[in-house]
C-alpha cells in the first residue's frame, strides 16, 4: 500500500461575540472545507470540547455546529471530540 499523510491546518481566532448569530462562523467553515476539497484532501477535522460552556471560554464551538455542517463523530479523546467531514 502506498500511503502518504498530508496535514494542512487552518485556524481562525478572534472575537466574534458582537457578530453572534450572523453566520460568520458558518461562512468561514464553508470556505475552509471548500479550500481543503479543492486542494485534494479527503476530509477535514474539528476538535470541539465534549461539553460546550460558552463562546468566550470555548472558541471551538459546540458539537451541534459541526453536525449541522456535515461533520460526523470520528473519535472521543478525553475532553475533546474529533469530528470529521469527508469530501470523497
Amino acid at each position: 500500500m502506498n500511503y502518504r499523510q498530508v496535514n494542512k491546518a487552518t485556524q481562525f481566532s478572534g472575537s466574534v461575540s458582537d457578530q453572534l448569530g450572523s453566520g460568520i462562523s458558518a461562512l468561514l467553515l464553508k470556505q475552509v472545507c471548500n479550500d481543503a476539497a479543492i486542494d485534494g484532501f479527503n476530509c477535514i477535522e474539528a476538535y470541539p470540547n465534549r461539553e460546550f460552556k460558552d463562546t468566550f471560554s470555548d472558541h471551538m464551538g459546540p458539537i451541534e455546529f459541526y453536525k449541522k455542517h456535515g461533520f460526523v463523530l470520528h473519535e472521543e479523546a478525553g475532553k475533546k471530540i474529533v469530528m470529521r467531514k469527508y469530501f470523497k
